[in-house]
């Protein structure tokens, strides 16, 4: 088989990966906000920003060291680095459970019971999620899309059952079965993985690949933290309902989502492996990401702008007529967010951990700043137009820091 069909085929099940991968918290989304109010689905949205947060921090921690150093090494070093990459994202997510738990006590309400649903099934969902980007790194998507097909096949009854059985005034249990059925497919990826996950070596995991991982978690922290905390800012001028429009309109482009994270999900191994081949092949493939995928998400922003008002009514229930608004300056947003990931894989691949966060931090800083603005103006829409606004600043940074990094960087190290 040619590279290039090689490459088509590890391309075409990262795809089919990440659509399934989405489509689980696509249909948990789509299952509270039709049976509860616009309020309770802001309180949902709340718990669910605070898990997007958790989750690019233990991907920082364990995972993208994982991709960065181990995607083209053997099998005992992929499998004594896959046990302690899994095993820090158990600790991460007990520990960020800890902090669920006492959010959920101070708050109480619909926004503390889907923070208690959030910290009993935190570890189980990093650890499914870490074992994704394990097969990555070995070169086996497809073991990582019969992860996620193991997921959808527990998950999709199960919210079948709740949307049209049971009567439900609260996230709480769709959280619960959302995050129970994703610990199982974690179970299943340790067993086809034949690693056991190994929690008491996060510490040397982190100590190991300490160059990366400090700067790996303020780029988290700042790039992910900072767009999910709009949300915050908007629940805390707007309302709930406020914030759960953000949220709604996110579902609605999440077939996008499903794109953009398929391609960041393959690229950053592959780009690696390009980058061996030269840097001006690095660079060339950055830049037909950025077209290809920036010129998709704007086509289907404008698709779904045009959806039929009843057809919004029975996906989203009470929060559709709040989130037909946002959904325009959140596809803007989306399409320049495409637009930087280019250069962001190939920050990833020049394992120019410093470069990296002080583009993360660029756009971080827009973000803040303009989305808080708009939602202190505006609300939700306000927001939603900040947000759009900071998303195109942070793109053009990315690209000066990649392009001025890849006359620099030396080449990624990989450790025996």
């Amino acid at each position: 088989m040619t590279p290039r069909r090689r490459l088509a085929g590890r391309a075409g099940w990262g795809l089919a990966d990440q659509a399934l991968s989405s489509l689980t918290n696509f249909g948990l989304g789509i299952v509270v906000a039709r049976n509860v109010s616009a309020h309770d689905f802001g309180g949902f949205s709340l718990a669910f920003a605070a898990f997007l947060i958790v989750l690019g921090v233990s991907r920082a921690i364990s995972t993208e060291p994982l991709l960065i150093r181990h995607s083209t090494t053997g099998p005992e070093d992929w499998r004594e680095a896959a046990g302690r990459a899994t095993g820090s994202s158990l600790v991460t997510g007990s520990l960020a459970g800890l902090g669920c738990l006492v959010i959920a006590v101070l708050a109480g309400g619909a926004l503390g019971g889907g923070f208690a649903a959030l910290a009993v099934v935190l570890p189980g969902l990093l650890l499914q999620d870490s074992w994704r980007f394990a097969f990555i790194a070995k070169g086996e998507p497809r073991s990582t899309f019969l992860l996620d097909l193991a997921w959808t096949a527990g998950l999709v009854p199960a919210m079948l059952v709740i949307d049209q059985l049971v009567h439900q005034t609260s996230a709480v249990v769709p959280i619960l079965v959302w995050g129970l059925t994703a610990t199982a497919a974690g179970v299943l990826g340790t067993i086809r993985g034949g690693v056991l996950p190994s929690p008491m070596h996060a510490p040397a995991w982190v100590r190991r690949h300490r160059d990366l991982v400090p700067r790996f978690v303020l780029e988290a922290l700042t790039g992910v933290g900072a767009n999910q905390a709009t949300i915050f800012v908007v629940g805390a001028f707007a309302g709930l309902a406020g914030a759960g429009s953000l949220r709604a309109g996110q579902l609605l482009l999440g077939p996008m989502q499903v794109l953009f994270m398929a391609v960041t999900l393959i690229a950053i191994p592959e780009a690696v492996r390009l980058l061996a081949q030269g840097r001006d092949r690095l660079l060339r493939a950055s830049i037909l990401m950025t077209v290809g995928m920036s010129s998709t998400v704007l086509a289907w922003t404008a698709l779904v702008s045009l959806l039929p008002d009843a057809l919004g009514r029975a996906l989203l229930g009470d929060s559709w007529p709040d989130a037909q608004h946002v959904i325009l300056p959140l596809g803007i947003a989306l399409a320049a967010l495409a637009s930087g990931a280019g250069a962001g894989i190939g920050l990833r691949a020049l394992a120019d951990a410093r470069g990296s966060l002080r583009a993360r931090a660029y756009d971080a800083l827009a973000n803040v700043v303009l989305g808080t603005t708009g939602a202190v103006l505006g609300g939700a829409v306000g927001a939603a137009w900040g947000i759009a606004a900071g998303a195109v600043i942070g793109a053009s940074g990315y690209w000066w820091v990649f392009r001025r990094s890849g006359r620099r960087v030396a080449e990624p190290v990989v450790l025996p």
